[in-house]
This record gives structure tokens, C-alpha cells and sequence, in this order.
């Protein structure tokens, strides 16, 4: 007697375990689907999320590259402007490095150029032999009619 109750508990578990294991899949393959479905909005979500992020950093490096290339201007600009400066300045000191001697002749001969020019006598008063050109009127270039 017992070993029949036995039999037909293993019996009952076996049916029992056979119906479980065939309803079971479909339910857990529904469940796949519906999983698979909301992975599927999820991935596209996710996806759209990403390209919005893209699309926000490209605008967003244009931006610092724009403002980059702003300050390589700027900072070019203030480099020429000083080694024009810088350049000057080297002129100046060679210009006042250059012996007293030299810069004594270089103001003399522009001094003797101006004489040269005021001495000499204008046209007009060449033409005239009237009266004896004065030094003034050599130095001025104008004859006093007094």
C-alpha cells in the first residue's frame, strides 16, 4: 500500500512537473517579448538621447574652437605690435650707441645743407642788377623795395 501512494505521488509530481514545465515557457517567452520590446524603446530612447548629446557638444566645441581662434588673433596682433616695438627700440639704441664724433658730423652736414640752401642767391634777384644783393636778402630770398 505504501509503495502505491508512493507511485502515485511520483505519478501526480511528474504530470504535474510535465504541465508546469509546458506552461511555463510560453509565459516566460511572452515575457522575453515584452522585454525584448521595452529594451527595443529603451535602446531607441537611448539612442535619440545620445544624438541630442552629440549634437549639444559639436556646437559647444564650434564654440570654444571660435573663441580660440579669437585669442590666436589677438595674441598674433600683440605679438607684431611688439616686435615692431622691440625693433624700434633696437634702432634707437644703435642710433645713440654710435660715437659722439658721428653725431656731431651727421648734425653738421644737415646744418651746412640748410646754409647752403639759404645762401644761396634766388633767381629773381639775379635777374636784377640794380642794386647789390645783401646778405639778408641772400639769407631771406627777398628783396627790400624801400
Amino acid at each position: 500500500m505504501f509503495v502505491t501512494i508512493c507511485s502515485q505521488i511520483s505519478d501526480f509530481v511528474f504530470h504535474s512537473s510535465n504541465k508546469v514545465a509546458k506552461t511555463l515557457p510560453p509565459n516566460n517567452h511572452q515575457k522575453d517579448r515584452q522585454t525584448s520590446t521595452n529594451s527595443d524603446k529603451n535602446n531607441i530612447d537611448i539612442i535619440a538621447t545620445m544624438k541630442d548629446e552629440i549634437t549639444y557638444l559639436r556646437a559647444d566645441r564650434d564654440k570654444q574652437f571660435a573663441a580660440k581662434d579669437q585669442q590666436i588673433e589677438k595674441l598674433q596682433k600683440l605679438l607684431d605690435q611688439s616686435q615692431q616695438l622691440q625693433l624700434m627700440t633696437a634702432q634707437k639704441l644703435k642710433q645713440l650707441e654710435k660715437p659722439k664724433n658721428e653725431r656731431e658730423s651727421d648734425s653738421k652736414e644737415k646744418d651746412e645743407q640748410i646754409h647752403a640752401r639759404a645762401s644761396g642767391v634766388p633767381k629773381a634777384v639775379e635777374n636784377s642788377a640794380d642794386k647789390p644783393v645783401t646778405f639778408w636778402q641772400r639769407l631771406f630770398g627777398e628783396r627790400n623795395n624801400k
